[in-house]
Parts: C-alpha cells; structure tokens; sequence
C-alpha cells in the first residue's frame, strides 16, 4: 500500500570516481500512517519499501534514470493514551485554592517517547479550570505510563459557589481536557509530532 510520495528537484555534482550521499526527506504523520489497515497496528514492526528513480545528466548521452528499491523495517508508532488520573487539592481557603491536576500518559509503544510543549484547557464539570503551557519535556518508558503534573490556582471569588461545592464534596468529576503536545518517537521519520488532545471522562478529588 502507497503511504507517501514525492519528487525532490535538488541537484547534486558528482565527481568523477566519487562517492556522495543523497538525502531523501520523508515524515510520517500518525493521520497519515490511520490510513493503513487495521491489523497492522498490532504488530511491533512494518515492513516498508522505498522505489524511486534518480535522473542523472551524463555527458554525450544526456539524461539517464537509474531506479533504485530500499526495504527494511520501522517500528509501529501507536498514539499515546491521555487521561486525567486524579486532581489532588494542596490548599483551600475561602477565596481560593491550590489543586494539581495529574494527567496520565500511557505509552503503548515498543519504544520510548518524549514528551513536551504540552498546551492544556481543562473544564471540571464544564467549567473552565484553567490553561496554558508547560514546557517541561519529560520522557516515557516503552511500555510504560508517565505522569504530568499540572499546578492550577483556583480564584474562588470568580467561580463562584459551583467550584467550593466541588471541592469540598466527595462526587465524581466529569473532565474535558483539550489541547496538544509535542511528543518525539526517536524514529528519524518521526520527530517532533505535534499530538492534539481531546479526552473527557470521570476522575476523583484526591484532599
């Protein structure tokens, strides 16, 4: 199955009895590897196949295409899973509150990811808890979950009753968190991924 394609218009003089390498940039984007079919994403690897062509300009004969086929193996990337573990409360006063709202990142892969530039926009029971960026980066085990900490300060005043309740009751807390972060496969096609966040569900008030 075609995944990606491509021309380079980049030229390259070659020197008689010379060597030199020529660099064919490909990137992998996860919507992009969505298109492969659905069994393949259970295996650790995939088998790829790279054909192109190269044109050279030879003198007296002119142009010469010469094709050329790689094979190999890549590891297969699986999306990271993100859920809000728990939101744990440091301080409560009156007027406001200190909470940290711990976020779980699973890695399914066989393979360790990095994680950075994670941008957040969190609701507790639709209502907007907090925003914005932690820029921390933070690795992942293969086969393992990390988790990020995100510190929020809670003005109560502009809250209003709603958000004292919550805290000082012991209910469920229905979670929207949106947003996105860079994560880093390792694999050379596949750095630097930005991975948009969109989770909702039910977490617990950890005092």
């Amino acid at each position: 199955q075609s995944l990606v394609s491509g021309v380079s218009a980049r030229g390259l003089d070659l020197k008689a009895n010379a060597t030199s390498d020529i660099e064919l940039p490909v990137t992998l984007k996860f919507k992009d590897l969505k298109k492969l079919s659905g069994e393949l994403w259970n295996k650790e690897k995939l088998s790829y196949q790279l054909n192109t062509t190269f044109n050279i300009k030879l003198p007296v004969i002119g142009n010469y295409a010469i094709p050329v086929s790689k094979q190999g193996e890549v590891p297969v990337p699986k999306m990271p899973k993100v859920k809000l573990k728990n939101v744990k409360l440091k301080d409560l006063g009156f007027t406001s509150a200190d909470i940290i709202a711990r976020v779980e990142v699973d890695n399914p892969n066989a393979f360790q990811l990095g994680m950075s530039n994670f941008n957040y926009q969190l609701k507790i029971n639709d209502q907007d808890w907090g925003q914005g960026k932690l820029k921390t980066a933070k690795a992942i085990p293969a086969k393992s979950s990390g988790m990020i900490e995100i510190p929020l300060s809670l003005n109560l005043m502009n809250m209003g009753q709603s958000a004292y309740a919550i805290l000082t009751g012991n209910a469920p807390l229905d979670y929207q968190l949106n947003g996105s972060m860079t994560v880093d496969t390792g694999i050379e096609m596949m750095k630097a991924i930005n991975v948009p966040l969109d989770v909702k569900g039910s977490t617990s008030l950890n005092k």
